[in-house]
């Protein structure tokens, strides 16, 4: 398969670090309000802070 362009995604991004049922819901989250995410082929490459 040839490698293609990566796609990149700008935006507000939330991640679970924990299940918000279990825990305390305000700690179970991250929330990036600059946020970059890499796609090729379409699976993630990156996440992350812009």
């Amino acid at each position: 398969m040839a490698a293609t362009h990566p796609t990149a995604l700008r935006g507000t991004l939330v991640s679970f670090t924990d299940d918000p049922f279990l825990v305390d819901p305000a700690g179970a989250f991250v929330h990036e309000t600059d946020g970059l995410v890499v796609c090729r082929n379409g699976i993630i490459e990156a996440v992350g802070a812009y």
